[in-house]
């Protein structure tokens, strides 16, 4: 129920709880990995996320949004060529509520500064119809790594146009990025 009703910490203080009980079967501790993993996530502590998915996964859980979770838990904490192989099981799997993949893919690529990589993925995702107002905004991200901001602008009027959301932290990011991009610091 904590983790249910955002009380992150707690959630995960009782599903650490509950794997120390003894007599559990595999199946439960599938789950209190899973959902300890997805706690750690939650809280910005993706490595502890990665190793708890794994667990998870190495106790037999066969589950799309697990593989999900510990992409993008991978690809907060760096494990770059890990995420990569997670996600290609993902788009075996062609699931149509899992339209972010390709999404996901152009920001593991944008978080490596690979601007040509990341456009791949973010036009694919566009030209599928798959979140396309982030992906606009993933191109124009990636535009910017590509010192193109004539093209980084017109994708970027996109994102705004279509409605991305998380709007303001994409405007502040962008920002960010662009500032780094034109203002590198002397190495």
């Amino acid at each position: 129920a904590d983790l249910c009703n955002n009380a992150v910490l707690d959630g995960l203080d009782g599903f650490l709880a509950v794997l120390d009980m003894r007599g559990l079967t595999d199946k439960e501790r599938q789950l209190c990995y899973f959902y300890i993993g997805r706690c750690y996530q939650l809280t910005g502590c993706s490595a502890n996320a990665v190793q708890n998915y794994q667990r998870a996964r190495e106790l037999g859980m066969d589950n799309p949004y697990l593989l999900l979770f510990q992409a993008r838990s991978m690809t907060d904490s760096g494990a770059y060529e890990d995420a990569k192989l997670v996600y290609d099981q993902l788009l075996l799997l062609q699931r149509p509520e899992f339209s972010c993949i390709r999404t996901d893919l152009g920001m593991l690529y944008l978080r490596q500064h690979d601007g040509a990589s990341a456009m791949h993925w973010f036009e694919d995702s566009i030209a599928r119809g798959e979140n396309v107002a982030f992906a606009y905004g993933g191109c124009a991200l990636a535009c910017l790594l590509l010192h193109q901001p004539e093209q980084s602008q017109k994708f970027y009027e996109q994102a705004v146009t279509n409605r991305m959301a998380d709007l303001e932290g994409f405007r502040e990011y962008y920002a960010e990025l662009r500032d780094a991009v034109e203002h590198p610091l002397a190495g």
